[in-house]
């Protein structure tokens, strides 16, 4: 009777142990997945931004995009050589990059 208690126990916890690992495994396999999708989106995002700028670098309108908040999103090849500022200005003003008041 003890003996087979003593196997039951040895048993059962042989399972947990191994159910234990699956779990682990699967984690860690989850995790890989997310990780690997984060990659694929900003690879993705990226490849929209780069394929955005030649759209716009190809105008021969000058283009300045301002977020909500009125800071400076985007700026095309004409808008630099006709304001004569630099795409080092993304995420400042308008007036801060032109200095101009009646332009802003």
């Amino acid at each position: 009777m003890i003996i087979s208690l003593l196997l039951l126990l040895v048993g059962v916890s042989g399972l947990a142990w191994w159910l234990r690992g699956k779990w682990h495994s699967s984690e860690a396999e989850r995790e890989r997945e997310r990780r690997a999708e984060r990659e694929r989106a900003a690879a993705f995002s990226h490849e929209q931004a780069t394929r955005l700028d030649a759209i716009l670098d190809g105008m021969i309108e000058g283009l300045v995009v301002l977020d909500a908040e009125g800071r400076i999103a985007r700026v095309n090849r004409a808008a630099e050589q006709m304001f004569y500022f630099s795409r080092m200005m993304v995420g400042g003003t308008l007036l801060e990059a032109i200095r101009h008041h009646e332009i802003a």
